[in-house]
């Protein structure tokens, strides 16, 4: 097996970024353990809470958002659910990469073979942001190991990202002055977000001390990818996310013209990343719908 790839740009930004995770683990207000499956991607690491004999929940994280993201909704989530909660294998967070991910048959092939390590076969699985991408294309790829699909803000997969937006976060990562990439950030919760957040800190440290090495560049679905889909899907958007080339009323408009099993919500005032009280709000919507699609 080939060697670990760093992400981070100095010892010092990881030590920074491993704080930061850190402080948002102890966030977290039930007990969780801490997982490690072997992949031909590296060793991906997995956060996991909930009953043992709970039905399997597989949750992905934006980019740079890790596991530890999915905190508020847990409360919700561990009610009849095994929840695992993944660290994307090549972005900042716990697992160790040692291939770089290039295209979406890599990312399927990697969530495959962390799901065979986890001895999971059909699962509910969810993505937020870039996630969504990457759960999407599994599902595509491999329908019959999922059960229920579950989408929050996503980036494209279900419309297209703004060109504005492209611009704007690299901007943000490319710039070296911090409040720049601040600025940033609030931006991206519709100004409801700022450094008070443990999740702000986080993705703070994440875009100050890293570097982005995956190739995964998430795009809007193709009408026979979408259909193909053939699990019940949730889709919870922002109305004010500024990601989407459309508002998130049309992007609903436009997946109910295609008579798709899509289920959708729209969190009144939520940007792409969400507060605390709006990421709680989807958790009880993620429940009731996995609840009713047993």
């Amino acid at each position: 097996m080939s060697s670990n790839i760093s992400i981070f740009n100095t010892p010092e930004t990881q030590e920074h970024f491993l704080a930061a995770y850190k402080r948002l683990m102890k966030t977290w207000s039930l007990p969780y353990e801490d997982k490690w499956v072997e992949t031909s991607f590296g060793r991906t690491h997995a956060i996991v809470s909930g009953p043992v004999n709970g039905e399997p929940l597989v949750l992905l994280p934006g980019a740079q958002a890790t596991g530890a993201m999915w905190g508020p909704m847990i409360p919700d989530l561990v009610k009849n659910r095994r929840v695992f909660c993944l660290d994307l294998i090549d972005q900042v967070g716990l697992s160790e990469p040692n291939k770089v991910l290039t295209n979406s048959h890599d990312s399927s092939t990697w969530l495959k073979e962390t799901l065979d390590g986890l001895s999971l076969d059909k699962v509910d699985i969810g993505g937020n942001s870039l996630g969504c991408f990457i759960v999407s294309m599994f599902a595509v790829s491999y329908p019959d190991r999922v059960k229920n699909l579950i989408l929050t803000a996503p980036a494209a997969t279900v419309s297209g990202i703004r060109l504005l937006y492209i611009l704007k976060i690299l901007f943000a990562s490319w710039s070296s002055n911090p409040s720049v990439k601040s600025r940033f950030l609030e931006q991206n919760s519709a100004g409801l977000v700022d450094n008070t957040s443990t999740l702000f800190q986080l993705l703070f440290a994440a875009m100050s001390g890293s570097k982005v090495i995956s190739k995964i560049t998430p795009r809007q679905l193709t009408v026979d990818e979408l259909r193909s889909i053939k699990s019940p899907v949730l889709i919870i958007l922002g109305d004010k996310d500024m990601t989407a080339q459309k508002k998130a009323d049309e992007v609903v408009n436009d997946l109910s013209e295609l008579a798709l099993n899509f289920q959708c919500e729209i969190i009144e005032g939520a940007g792409h990343l969400w507060t605390e009280q709006q990421y709680m709000f989807a958790g009880n919507k993620i429940s009731q719908f996995l609840e009713y699609s047993q």
